[in-house]
C-alpha cells in the first residue's frame, strides 16, 4: 500500500489535472499567442518564420504554430534566438 502526505497528495493531483488541461488545449496557435509562449514580440516571430528558423504552418495568408513543435525548438536551442 502507498502512502502519500496531504500535501504530496494534493501535488500529485494539481500534475495530474494540469496534463488533463494541457491536453485539452488546441495544438495550434496564432502569431500572438506563439509570441507569448516564446516571449518574444510579433514582428521578430514574424522574422523568423519568413526565415524558416522556427516551425510554423501557413495556411492561406495565416501563420499557424504547433505548441508541440514550438517546445522542440525550445529544447533544441532555438529559445537562444532574442530580439
Amino acid at each position: 500500500m502507498l502512502l502519500l502526505s496531504k500535501e504530496d497528495l494534493h501535488t500529485t493531483i494539481q500534475t495530474i489535472v494540469s496534463e488533463v488541461l494541457e491536453d485539452r488545449r488546441p495544438d495550434l496557435v496564432r502569431i500572438k499567442e506563439a509570441s507569448e509562449i516564446l516571449e518574444i514580440s510579433i514582428p521578430a516571430l514574424y522574422t523568423l518564420a519568413h526565415r524558416d528558423q522556427i516551425p510554423c504552418h501557413k495556411v492561406h495568408k495565416y501563420l499557424y504554430f504547433s505548441r508541440k513543435e514550438l517546445n522542440e525548438w525550445i529544447l533544441t536551442g532555438g529559445d537562444q534566438i532574442r530580439e
